[in-house]
């Protein structure tokens, strides 16, 4: 079908692992045009990841957007102006790190200037990288840019972290671990999230304060820009996208996103190879695009 653009001005929230690309994938071209045309069209299109600010890849940004908000909802810049800062306070930081430790389970810890890991998350980053590789057929390699190898090669040893600037713990082991267990460990102060990272192996989850989120980041940024939640639409794939989906007008989830997850979306868009960004982009109006019936 032929999509007809929509004369009311959107907000667009596009998370990125998953939804604008995959690990070891560049952004495609629909992707980056979609982008691209919904601004020329009048629209508004921010950047609404998990990944820390420093964690966003510069093809990623030169795309253009509108605003970012990262660490899942402890950043947020409309343009060049940051308009929402909540680091975790170091007590409750502190207090992770030595839960994670004390049980031998690998973790990352996200900054609002960096992202820093113990060796043995770095280790279970590789392996993974080592096993997609092996996954891949002669003459499809991953681009450098976007492997699990690249950035565990640029994070900081966890030592060297600033825990005042601390936003978010993520978890990630070789082992099924139990979520239930460690919410309960943690406490109601936290907020777990379950299966945070693109990584189909294993356990891996996010942690950040209680109502630090994508949503309650978004419901921020709607006030300063005086912007209903809904003419909002958000864009994404994961469990920690949940909180953004309740809060826009319109939610979308990929075709690879957890079945869960699609309970709470609106429209279903196809996959990332499939060009399910600019599919989804379409369909709303926010560009005038031929998509698959």
């Amino acid at each position: 079908m032929t999509s007809q653009l929509t004369s009311e001005r959107r907000i667009v929230f596009v998370d990125i692992d998953g939804t604008l690309v995959n690990h070891g994938s560049p952004v495609l071209d629909s992707a980056r045009d979609a982008v691209r045309e919904a601004r020329r069209n009048g629209h508004l299109v921010f950047i609404a990841t998990g990944r820390g600010e420093a964690d966003v890849q510069p093809e990623i940004r030169e795309i253009g957007f509108d605003g970012e908000i990262t660490n899942s909802g402890a950043l947020a810049h409309i343009g060049n102006e940051t308009v929402l800062s909540r680091p975790m306070e170091v007590a409750d930081m502190q207090f992770l790190i030595n839960y994670f430790e004390g049980r031998g389970i690998p973790f990352l810890v996200q900054t609002h200037d960096q992202t820093y890991t113990t060796e043995a998350a770095k280790a279970v980053m590789l392996a993974y990288d080592a096993y997609l590789r092996e996954q891949l057929t002669p003459g499809n390699e991953l681009e450098e840019v976007h492997t699990f190898a690249n950035f565990a090669a640029g994070f900081p040893d966890i030592s060297e972290a600033d825990l005042t600037h601390a936003a978010k713990l993520v978890f990630i082991s070789e082992a099924d671990l139990d979520m239930q267990v460690i919410a309960r460990d943690i406490g109601d102060r936290f907020h777990l999230v379950p299966g945070s990272m693109p990584v189909s192996i294993g356990s891996n989850g996010e942690i950040s304060p209680r109502g630090i989120n994508k949503g309650s980041a978004i419901t921020e940024v709607l006030q300063r820009l005086d912007i209903p939640a809904q003419n909002a639409v958000g864009i994404g794939d994961s469990w920690n996208d949940v909180e953004m989906f309740s809060i826009c007008g319109e939610a979308v989830a990929m075709a690879g996103a957890d079945e869960g997850v699609k309970e709470y979306a609106d429209h279903i868009t196809g996959s990332v190879e499939e060009g399910g960004l600019a599919q989804a982009f379409a369909r709303l109006g926010l560009i005038s695009a031929s998509v698959p019936g």
